[in-house]
């Protein structure tokens, strides 16, 4: 039975090709924008751990600026907690790092993590060959054990099983490789290489801390547990000293935070308006083709089908539609979720490794079930129109035309809807490209140009080069050769690339200040060496910038920028006073100013806007620095000759993140920009669609009104006359749509505002011109029926009758 009436349906539809053409085309664009978004909620939201009972998964750490996410935890902190906590059947830590292996080929550095010996057993995931990591691997003191990801065993090891076993440098030690892991594994975003994470109290970095709940715990439990706890023991942790709070939350939160979630939510909000739009063009589309159909319908209600049966044939035809245009929407999904992956990839920001924005099962599955949606939202109501429509009228009124009636009046409403649409979609986008710009405009308190700056990333590992002193020494040295070089103006090396890399964020206060109810303001600091201001044009305000008097026995300096020193000392002058980092701490250190530059901020253009300090690499060595050399020439193809530069000091040690600043910037920067382009994209399509909207129902207009028009041409009626009769029912349109779409623009735009973009709600500009293109649109969207209404020939619109 309804395979017949589906074949019927396909029958009827197929009879009216340009009109099945439109509307499954209309109807694919929609669901593919809906779709496309969906695979992001799927892929980012709704895809559970694949880790088994992953909703028991937990992080703990400490709470970030506007509780968004989670972040790491202090490892004397945890030690402290661990002893006390309850509710957890096991815990561990994990942290990225970088891994350098030594091969045949030569040292090659990777994306890795120092994970604890309960970390596999807690996600329940042991390696394909080899074993995992025991309590003894994760002892200080032993040669480091390796575990190797499946694409590096099968593309660096040539698949050889004889791996397990083999010693191999790493990180300039001689190591063994005891495991290889399931393929696509790479906890926890991306890693290649895993080491025991051999955790201490006094580590240089904050432990990632994942627990197990234990069963019959809740997360509200765990939290309450951890409150209790932090409670008791008040001072003697260090996030309670600095007054940072610590937090349980579901381990998803670590890898998709809530503004994440957020965005990606209202991204699907814009493309779900779209396939509205697209329903109620394709609902306009259906009404003109039953207003063409009414005497055939007419006829088959007088031979005695009935109400029930032409509401069942009609939304059969719908549904045959709906059907192929998500087929279509589920093929633009595929591909608009490849392209996304393949952005983010290429700017090395891929999401946690089990996410995928492809079409699985499970939107196949979405598929079908919007397939219904869009084939009631699109065909119940012109099918309940025809259904109901008198058939004493309709054989009376022939062929001749008609106003089209109630028909045409649902035709208005859903034109006004989709302008209404489309000025919220519109002031979506206007919103993402205000904030793209200030991105892209924004100022990181550097002149240098950064496409004439070539950069790599160095990590020096204590096995080789056990001292502060060591380190700096062998950074020196490179920096030297480099400077010597005649296509170089000049070279420096920091744990800071500006614009997109920062070193730490300490607590920062003046020698002496009482710690505020608040808590001490933070700052970002970067270790720098004294050629850090004339490689990267760093504009001095007042003082000096750090030289050849700063060692590492001479007095601790610092140079700050003027966010810092107006929020610090507000009433004096800088220049020679003492502040303190991390007042707190066991390790705090005073620090007097030397310099003050202009405004800098050193991590990514949309990340918070933090104060800067800078403090002289040689009295706070730092392992892993960044080296950076503005070129005279093209900066790109001077990345060989960094990394020969440091393979000249130290063959075992590989030069990584190679590439311009202004890459470095750009990569940044890709958030931002893939939303822009969704946002746009998804503007511009429902721009289009309601152009077509409008269009089409004025069109349908027009034919319906030949009669009329001709009639008032036979009388006199002036080109402007005819003009307004068919003008005014455009401008009641457009008028009522926007603004019904600013009243709701308006408090959209105060959810979509960023003031890390430097957007705010209201923006008049935005409003502005998105009513401006609506407006220019609905004006060529009316200019095809009114040239066609001016063109009717009153002689031949009179043989209507």
């Amino acid at each position: 039975m309804i395979g017949h009436e589906m074949k019927n349906a396909w029958r009827r539809v197929t009879a009216r090709p340009a009109y099945t053409a439109l509307s499954i085309g209309v109807l694919g664009l929609g669901l593919g924008s809906m779709l496309f978004l969906l695979g992001a909620v799927n892929g980012l939201i709704l895809e559970p751990l694949p880790f088994p009972d992953g909703d028991r998964l937990v992080a703990i750490g400490q709470m970030r600026d506007g509780n968004v996410g989670i972040g790491g935890l202090d490892s004397e902190d945890y030690a402290k907690l661990s002893t006390e906590l309850r509710s957890y059947a096991t815990h561990g830590t994990v942290a990225q790092a970088t891994v350098n292996l030594g091969r045949a080929q030569g040292p090659k550095r990777y994306e890795g993590a120092l994970i604890s010996h309960e970390i596999l057993p807690m996600l329940d995931v042991q390696p394909v060959l080899g074993r995992g990591f025991t309590a003894e691997d994760d002892t200080r003191g032993r040669a480091p054990t390796v575990l190797l990801a499946y694409s590096v065993w099968r593309d660096d090891f040539a698949a050889d099983p004889a791996v397990i076993g083999r010693s191999l440098r790493v990180n300039g030690e001689t190591g063994t490789v005891i495991g290889v892991m399931p393929e696509n594994f790479g906890f926890p975003y991306r890693e290649q290489v895993w080491l025991p994470r051999r955790l201490a109290a006094g580590d240089d970095f904050d432990a990632q801390i994942i627990a197990r709940l234990a069963p019959g715990v809740t997360v509200s439990q765990a939290r309450a547990e951890l409150e209790s706890v932090t409670q008791v023991l008040g001072d003697e942790l260090e996030a309670q000293r600095d007054d940072r709070q610590l937090i349980v939350k579901p381990l998803k939160l670590r890898f998709i935070n809530e503004i994440t979630r957020q965005i990606v939510w209202t991204m699907f909000a814009a493309g779900a308006l779209v396939l509205l739009l697209a329903c109620a063009n394709v609902a306009n589309l259906q009404l003109a083709q039953i207003l063409t159909r009414r005497r055939e319908l007419a006829v088959r209600g007088a031979l005695g089908a009935g109400r029930g049966r032409l509401l069942r044939e009609l939304l059969a035809e719908s549904l045959v539609i709906s059907l192929a245009a998500t087929a279509i929407g589920l093929v633009l999904a595929h591909f608009g979720g490849h392209w996304i992956m393949a952005s983010f990839l290429a700017a090395e920001d891929a999401p946690v490794y089990y996410v995928s924005f492809g079409v699985d099962m499970r939107m196949v599955g979405f598929g079908a079930l919007a397939a219904l949606a869009t084939t009631l939202l699109a065909g119940l109501i012109p099918a309940l129109r025809a259904s109901r429509a008198d058939v004493q009228d309709a054989l009376r009124d022939g062929d001749k035309g008609s106003s089209g009636g109630g028909f045409a009046r649902v035709a208005k409403v859903l034109v006004v809807g989709e302008i209404a649409l489309t000025v919220l979609l519109l002031v979506g986008a206007g919103m993402f490209i205000r904030g793209l710009q200030g991105v892209m405009a924004f100022d990181f308190g550097t002149s240098a140009d950064p496409r004439r700056i070539a950069t790599g990333r160095v990590a020096l590992f204590p096995e080789q080069y056990p001292t502060g002193a060591e380190q700096v020494a062998f950074f020196e040295r490179v920096v030297e050769r480099l400077r010597a070089e005649a296509d170089v103006e000049s070279a420096t090396v920091a744990t800071t690339l500006p614009g997109t890399q920062a070193g730490d964020f300490l607590p920062i206060a003046a020698e002496g200040q009482p710690r505020p109810d608040q808590g001490y303001r933070r700052a970002l600091v970067g270790h720098v060496d004294a050629h850090f201001a004339e490689t990267y044009g760093v504009r001095l305000a007042s003082g000096r910038f750090f030289d050849g008097r700063d060692t590492a026995q001479s007095e601790r300096v610092a140079v700050i920028d003027r966010r810092l020193a107006d929020t610090i000392f507000p009433d004096r002058d800088p220049l020679g006073q003492r502040l303190q980092t991390d007042p707190q701490s066991n390790d705090t250190q005073t620090l007097t100013i030397v310099g003050v530059v202009e405004t800098m901020h050193l991590e990514d253009a949309d990340d918070p806007i933090q104060p800067t300090l800078l403090v002289p690499l040689r009295q706070h060595p730092q392992r892993f620095a960044t080296l950076s050399v503005r070129t005279r020439g093209d900066a790109s193809a001077f990345a060989p000759r960094l990394a020969e530069t440091v393979r000249s000091e130290d063959a075992d040690v590989p030069v990584y993140w190679s590439r311009t600043q202004q890459t470095a910037i750009e990569m940044g920067r890709v958030g931002p920009v893939i939303l822009t382009q969704i946002f746009v994209g998804v503007g511009v399509l429902a721009l289009v669609l309601a152009a077509a909207g409008l269009y089409g129902v004025l069109a349908f207009a027009v034919v319906q009104r030949t009669r009329e028009i001709g009639i008032r041409r036979a009388i006199g009626a002036s080109r402007g006359e005819i003009v307004g009769v068919v003008g005014r029912r455009v401008l009641w349109q457009v008028l009522l749509g926007v603004g019904i779409g600013v009243a709701l623009g308006i408090p959209w735009s105060g959810v979509l505002a960023n003031p890390v973009f430097g957007t705010k709600g209201y923006d008049v500009l935005v409003f502005a011109v998105v009513v401006s293109v609506i407006v220019i649109v609905a004006a060529v969207a009316a200019l095809a029926p009114l040239r066609r209404a001016l063109r009717v020939d009153p002689i031949v619109a009179l043989r209507y009758e």
